[in-house]
């Protein structure tokens, strides 16, 4: 009970501590459940950990912590290699091992330690792999070099194994150290060959060339010749023959084997391209000749001309052409997952290829429609989106479709967006198109914890948003939505600026809406009551202000009416000068009731 009912307090927790010599021997081992035997300390942070309903409360917990609280938790959630891989195999185990990451460069050692002792284990769990992803982020120089050398030792490890593979993709992404991020690529060029056949080795291979390094293309090419045809006879291997063909070098490589194979083999790997490719064959058949191809990737605004591919010039058309709707609809009512996951991979390619698309108006509206159609193809396009989620979240058309991906996205996606939207939040409610699709994110929220999460920061930053022509339609769109919690949080936040809000246009709504609920009513009526006589007269002949006082005077007359009287007698010795003024309507409701006061 006293764990339960003080928060977790670590102090009180690590108190608990074992002398030496009552240690026990027990060490939970993977999939560890508390019982009898295992320590109440190693119960109670196993527990804390892995929790799914305990995430508040390991919030409150971290923040309550020092350093030193925080290096004692992690030596026991390290101290031994079973026990730490039963909580990071864990979902929630894993994530609130990642928060405590980069905490303190005395934490990470201990963590650092911990990943090195079970590496592969770790890095190639679907849970615990992104323990390490986090730490070659956040680690310091010295321990990320540690994490590097086993990476490159086990790299092969990691690229056949369906969890690893994404690890390693990511790592190589995000390395920050160039003599290790080159001796990676070369080690996935060097093994193009058994990567490409592999199950999941196909998808390192894959995103290295999306990385569009010159020389690791060129390495994965002459690697790969002599095996491109088999390989173009392959699902994922013909993902990577069509990526060689993107980049002029590595084209040349492929085309020469193409044209120097027999013409039965040829023909047979002509048709079996074609007539794997979705059923848009007609647009993939159209692929350009050796000599028409270039480098070249569409910018925003991108327009097909000569320089651009025919298959990307070909795509652009099909998703932007106004007149094409009817085209369109035929086109994917007739493709199947695997061609609609082509297409999707295709559009998502090139972040500014896939922006000048969704930027335009029915470009947006394609997009739209080919969102929710399997988790595989809206992979692409959550991946897409997160690349550059602020710049399509506050464009005009595309941020149409981050607001549908956020009703038609699995939960894993979703959380990686919701993760994305509080981080740019108030960046999105500040601009025009942002605010737009910010409301609408917060009015569809599905998820509690998120949803209250984005109502608590648009609270916490009120008067901000108050004041900003974009965002003060953030905070009355919150007040619509009568949150109790949420109405009162924001008054608190923007007692004393009331008055000021309600001189403005926008100000004036949002004090408006505080007085229909009487919470946040009585705050606004007592900051006008505590204010001189001559600054609410003038607010009451203000063109905004004035119908703020005359909300005031109809709430509190429904819901309060010693508040009421209050604004009656502070009002009345200005009523001749209320007359002929936007005050005016304030003068005919005090003088219903002059003969009482």
């Amino acid at each position: 009970m006293a764990v339960s009912d003080n928060t977790f307090s670590m102090s009180t927790m690590f108190n608990a501590l074992p002398n030496p010599t009552e240690t026990s021997g027990y060490i939970p081992p993977p999939g560890f459940a508390p019982r009898a035997s295992a320590t109440p300390l190693h119960a109670a942070l196993f527990n804390l950990m892995t929790d799914g309903d305990g995430v508040s409360y390991f919030k409150e917990m971290i923040s309550k912590s020092d350093k030193t609280e925080l290096q004692r938790m992690a030596s026991l959630l390290t101290s031994d290699s079973d026990y730490f891989m039963s909580i990071v195999t864990n979902k929630c185990g894993s994530r609130r091992v990642q928060k405590l990451l980069g905490k303190s460069d005395d934490v990470d050692a201990f963590f650092c330690a911990a990943i090195l002792r079970r590496f592969l284990h770790i890095t190639t769990d679907k849970y615990a792999s992104y323990v390490t992803i986090r730490a070659m982020v956040v680690f310091d120089k010295v321990m990320k070099k540690a994490l590097y050398e086993h990476i490159l030792y086990h790299a092969l490890d990691l690229a056949c194994d369906q969890h690893g593979c994404i690890a390693l993709n990511d790592i190589i992404t995000d390395a920050d150290d160039p003599y290790y991020r080159d001796q990676l690529l070369e080690l996935v060029a060097s093994n193009a060959l058994r990567l490409s056949n592999d199950a999941s080795g196909n998808f390192v291979v894959q995103h290295v060339l999306t990385l569009y390094d010159s020389r690791c293309i060129h390495n994965i090419a002459v690697n790969l010749y002599g095996q491109c045809i088999e390989l173009s006879f392959k699902k994922y291997g013909s993902y990577i023959v069509e990526k060689l063909l993107e980049v002029e070098e590595s084209m040349v490589v492929v085309v020469v084997e193409l044209l120097g194979c027999d013409g039965d083999r040829s023909r047979n790997t002509s048709m079996a391209v074609s007539d794997n490719t979705f059923s848009m064959s007609t647009m993939f058949n159209a692929l350009p000749n050796p000599t028409e191809t270039s480098g070249y990737i569409p910018p925003p605004g991108f327009a097909p001309r000569a320089s651009a591919t025919p298959l990307h010039a070909a795509l652009f058309n099909l998703m932007t052409d106004g007149d094409g709707v009817s085209y369109f609809k035929e086109m994917i009512s007739k493709s199947d997952k695997t061609e609609l996951q082509r297409m999707a991979s295709l559009l998502t390619s090139d972040s500014d290829y896939f922006m000048s698309i969704v930027t335009n108006k029915c470009g947006s509206r394609r997009v739209q429609k080919l969102l929710g159609k399997s988790d595989d193809v809206d992979a692409f396009f959550c991946a897409a989106i997160l690349r550059r989620f602020l710049h399509i979240t506050t464009d005009k058309y595309a941020s149409y479709v981050t607001i549908r991906a956020m009703v038609v996205f699995d939960k894993v996606m979703k959380k990686a967006l919701y993760e994305h939207i509080l981080y740019h939040a108030l960046d999105l409610a500040c601009d025009q198109h942002g605010c737009i699709a910010l409301n609408d994110i917060i009015t569809d929220a599905d998820d509690p914890y998120y949803r209250d999460q984005l109502l608590e920061l648009v609270a916490s930053n009120a008067l901000r948003l108050s004041n900003d022509a974009s965002g003060n339609f953030v905070v009355q769109h919150v007040l619509t939505l009568y949150d109790s919690r949420c109405i009162h949080n924001i008054a608190v936040n923007l007692y004393g600026q009331c008055i000021e809000l309600s001189f403005k246009k926008y100000g004036s709504y949002i004090v408006e809406k505080l007085l229909e609920v009487e919470e946040s009513m009585v705050v606004v009526v007592v900051e006008l009551l505590g204010c001189d006589g001559d600054r609410l007269m003038r607010l009451a002949r203000n063109e905004f202000g004035n119908f703020v006082v005359v909300k005031a005077l109809r709430f509190t007359k429904e819901m309060r009416m010693d508040l009421f009287w209050g604004l009656v007698q502070k009002l009345m010795p200005f009523i001749h000068l209320l007359r002929r003024s936007h005050g005016n309507n304030i003068a005919n409701i005090l003088d219903t009731f002059r003969l009482r006061c």
